[in-house]
């Protein structure tokens, strides 16, 4: 099962005991987390790089509503709020 883990190194449990199934080994994916566990543990099995970036480190831009900083002052009645409008055009007849 190691083998088959550092051929696929980014497949979880349950992926693994699929293959480990077709090769005829009976077992359950709690099993298969376990031997994995130990095994990173006693250092057998060495753990990916993970290759995706944090949501904290994602820098992305919100396209609507973009907020006004925080000591921004109202100088006017309105001056914070937003209206949208709708155009309604009832169907002929």
């Amino acid at each position: 099962m190691v083998r088959l883990r550092e051929q696929y190194p980014r497949w979880g449990k349950e992926k693994l005991l699929i293959f480990l199934r077709e090769e005829g080994h009976e077992t359950s994916a709690s099993t298969v987390g376990r031997i994995l566990i130990y095994a990173r543990k006693r250092g057998i099995l060495r753990e990916p790089v993970p290759n995706y970036v944090s949501a904290g480190k994602r820098a992305r831009k919100r396209p609507y509503a973009i907020r006004k900083p925080k000591d921004y002052a109202a100088s006017q009645a309105g001056d914070i709020v937003q209206m949208d409008t709708l155009d309604l055009r009832p169907l002929r007849g």
